[in-house]
This record gives C-alpha cells, structure tokens and sequence, in this order.
C-alpha cells in the first residue's frame, strides 16, 4: 500500500480541515479524506503539535474510526 501524508493533532485527536490539510503537506486524497473523517470532526485551525503523519489506506481507516468513536462520546 502506499502512503500518504495526514496533517493531525495528536492532542486534540482530529485532522485539520481540508485546507490545513493541503497548507500543511497532507496527500490523503480529498474525496477520501471527507469520506472518512465527517466535517464536524475537523480541526479548523492549526494547533501545536499539528503535523502530517505518513499513514496508509489500513491505518487511515482506522485513524478515522476512532476519532468517529470519540466525536460520538461528546
């Protein structure tokens, strides 16, 4: 599989917004990426520790899953 570029903050535990994404070095394809991750699950402003992350398709998947769980418990 190939990998791709995930801009993510580890602390908050959510992506950055399709435009941090594309400022900020991330390559996980759009359709993809708002397929994955619904928009009320974006950061919408960069954080400290926000930083592409190498992932692929197996581990992106997952990374989503998860911050759907957690976007559920709040």
């Amino acid at each position: 599989m190939s990998k791709m570029a995930l801009v993510f903050s580890m602390k908050e535990r959510r992506p950055g917004c399709v435009l941090l994404q594309g400022a900020m070095g991330g390559t996980v394809p759009g359709e993809l990426f708002q397929r994955l991750f619904p928009v009320e699950t974006w950061l919408l402003a960069p954080t400290d520790d926000m930083t592409p992350y190498m992932v692929d398709e197996d581990l992106l998947k997952r990374i989503s899953a998860q911050v759907r769980r957690e976007q559920d418990h709040q």
